[in-house]
């Protein structure tokens, strides 16, 4: 019996102090859910804060693919320009130099044109010449028909007439 009495004896100890240790057991329990709800509340924090950070970063890397690609347009945008200006620029200098070679082969037809009047030029010089020496030949031949009636005059015996003949 003594195991039964002091059962009974210790059952109503543990039952006044079953308050306390439950209070203590409690408080310790809610202690361990504050500190759990403020890690959590914490983790939540970071995990925010990361997942802002992250959605910052991913507009920052929109925001340098958009700057890359304006950068890329603008690069295509002056290329074009470029090889538009060189192109107009080769139109330029082959028109100016057909324009050239046009005066110049056109400089060389007039002065061939000038050549060929110079040449008609010396022919007429050369017929000139020519009418010119025909005119002495006339002039000689007149002489000789004066000399001739010279002669004729002055008969047949005449001493002019063995110088002519």
């Amino acid at each position: 019996m003594k195991f039964f009495s002091t059962l009974l004896l210790l059952a109503p100890l543990t039952a006044l102090a079953s308050p306390t240790l439950y209070g203590r057991d409690a408080l310790a329990a809610q202690d361990d859910a504050k500190a759990y709800k403020r890690d959590s509340q914490d983790d939540a924090k970071a995990y925010k804060r990361d997942s802002q950070d992250d959605a910052k970063a991913y507009k920052r890397g929109q925001d340098d693919a958009k700057a890359y690609k304006r950068d890329s347009q603008d690069d295509a945008k002056a290329y074009k320009r470029d090889s538009q200006d060189d192109a107009k620029a080769y139109k330029r200098d082959s028109q100016d130099d057909a324009k050239a070679y046009k005066r110049d082969s056109q400089d060389d037809a007039k002065a061939y044109k000038r050549g060929q009047d110079d040449a008609k030029v010396y022919k007429r010089g050369q017929d000139d010449a020519k009418a010119y020496k025909r005119g002495q030949d006339d002039a000689k031949a007149y002489k000789r028909g004066q000399d001739d009636a010279k002669a004729y005059k002055r008969g047949p015996d005449s001493q002019d007439d063995a110088k002519a003949y």
